[in-house]
C-alpha cells in the first residue's frame, strides 16, 4: 500500500540514493537541507515504510513551484509518481493555491506524458535551461496546471 507524507530532515540519505539512481545532474544533500530550512515541502511516497519517490515544492504566494521530483528508476511505471502528482494536486487544493509549476527536460518524453495525463499543460521552452555532462546543454519544457479558475474568468 502506497502512503504519502512529508519526508523529515532524518531521511535525506534515502532521498539521496534515489536522486543519484534518477538524474543526470542530481542535487546535492545540501540542496536539500537548504530548501526544508527555508520551508519547502518535501513530499515522499512509501511502500511499507520503504521511501520510493519525493517531490520537491516551494511555495510562492499562491503557487507551488515543483523544483525536483523523482522516482526509485527500479519502481517506475508502478504509479507512484501519479500518485505524488495526485496528492501535490490535493494538498495545493486544500492549501487554496491557484497553480503548481514546473520545468522537465524536453528529452523526458515519459514524465511530459504524465503531467499532461494528470492535468498539465505545456506553457512555452527555456533554452539551454539544463546540463548534460558531457553533452550540450537542453531545453526545459514549462508546464503549469491551474487548480482554480482566475475570479475575473468566471
Amino acid at each position: 500500500m502506497m502512503k504519502v507524507r512529508e519526508v523529515g530532515i532524518l531521511e535525506l540519505d534515502a532521498v539521496m540514493e534515489i536522486e543519484r539512481n534518477a538524474h543526470l545532474t542530481p542535487w546535492t544533500k545540501l540542496m536539500f537541507e537548504l530548501g526544508m530550512q527555508r520551508g519547502d515541502t518535501l513530499l515522499g511516497v512509501y511502500i511499507e515504510k520503504r521511501l520510493c519517490g519525493y517531490a520537491m515544492l516551494q511555495k510562492i504566494v499562491d503557487e507551488w513551484h515543483l523544483h525536483n521530483i523523482a522516482v526509485s528508476p527500479g519502481l517506475q511505471g508502478q504509479g507512484i509518481g501519479r500518485r505524488l502528482i495526485t496528492e501535490m494536486i490535493e494538498l495545493a487544493k486544500a492549501d487554496n493555491l491557484m497553480a503548481i509549476l514546473l520545468e522537465v527536460r524536453e528529452s523526458n518524453q515519459a514524465a511530459r506524458h504524465l503531467y499532461k495525463k494528470m492535468g498539465f499543460v505545456e506553457d512555452g521552452i527555456r533554452p539551454k535551461y539544463y546540463t548534460v555532462p558531457g553533452e550540450e546543454r537542453e531545453d526545459a519544457v514549462l508546464m503549469s496546471c491551474l487548480l482554480y479558475a482566475e475570479p475575473d474568468k468566471l
